[in-house]
C-alpha cells in the first residue's frame, strides 16, 4: 500500500540510496503524520473526468483535505 505524504500525494516511488518514500511530483520525502479516512470520498481522473473510489493505491493519486473530491490518472492517454 502506498504511504501519504505530506504534499497531499501517495508516494510515487522509493528514494534509491534510502528506500524511503517519495514523491516524484513535488519533490517531497516527507511522510503525513496522520493518514485520512478515504472512506465514501471518490477520485476524479484530472486529464478524463473518470471518477472512481478513492484509493491511496490509484496511480498519481492526490488526496485534497479541502474539497471533497481527489484526483488520480486512470490512464486514459497511455502510459507511455
Amino acid at each position: 500500500m502506498a504511504v501519504l505524504m505530506t504534499c497531499g500525494c501517495a508516494t510515487t516511488a522509493k528514494l534509491t540510496n534510502t528506500g524511503q518514500p517519495y514523491c516524484l511530483v513535488h519533490d517531497v520525502t516527507e511522510i503525513a503524520h496522520t493518514t485520512p479516512s478515504l472512506r465514501g470520498r471518490t477520485a476524479v481522473c484530472h486529464v478524463c473526468g473518470r471518477t472512481t473510489a478513492s484509493s491511496f493505491d490509484l496511480f498519481l493519486f492526490h488526496h485534497f483535505s479541502h474539497i471533497e473530491r481527489d484526483s488520480y490518472y486512470c490512464g486514459c492517454q497511455g502510459w507511455n
